[in-house]
């Protein structure tokens, strides 16, 4: 099924190309492009290339058939719920100057980071509880054959 793309190209504020292009891909509206600038890259200009969803297609030209007026909806239109993004997992980075949060305490800490390893076998979800480098982990796991 072929798709409506809209296209947008600017080099240095300048518009080269701004249309519409049918096609199967968003790769083939970008050959299209390359094609109507007549060039072979697109380095060094600003494109964009949006799908324009044809069921929103549809529902316009029926509006306009009806004879109603299309506008943009305004803020005092009521819009539907928008889902809510899942929040995103924390980044942690181990720094090798900064002073752990629990106390090494040797073997004993190694055979808790041992067993819980062996439990869920993911390094990374290890050094995350234990804020342990996963390479530290990785190491462990090698040279001890856990």
């Amino acid at each position: 099924m072929d798709k409506l793309y809209y296209i947008v190209c600017e080099e240095k504020g300048a518009t080269l190309f701004e249309g519409k292009f049918q096609g199967r891909t968003r790769g083939a509206a970008i050959k299209f492009l390359k094609a109507q600038i007549g060039r072979q890259s697109l380095a060094g200009v600003v494109f964009t290339v949006t799908e324009i969803p044809v069921p929103l297609i549809r529902e316009i030209v029926e509006a306009i058939m009806r004879g109603e007026p299309v506008a943009a909806p305004t803020a005092a239109s009521p819009a539907a719920p928008m889902p809510q993004p899942t929040p995103e997992a924390k980044v942690v980075r181990f720094d090798a100057f900064e002073k752990p949060e629990t106390p090494a305490n040797g073997d004993v800490r190694w055979a808790e980071i041992r067993r819980f390893y062996r439990e869920c076998r993911s390094p990374k979800k290890t050094a995350e509880r234990f804020c342990v480098s996963v390479n530290t982990i990785k190491a462990r796991v090698r040279r001890e054959g856990w």
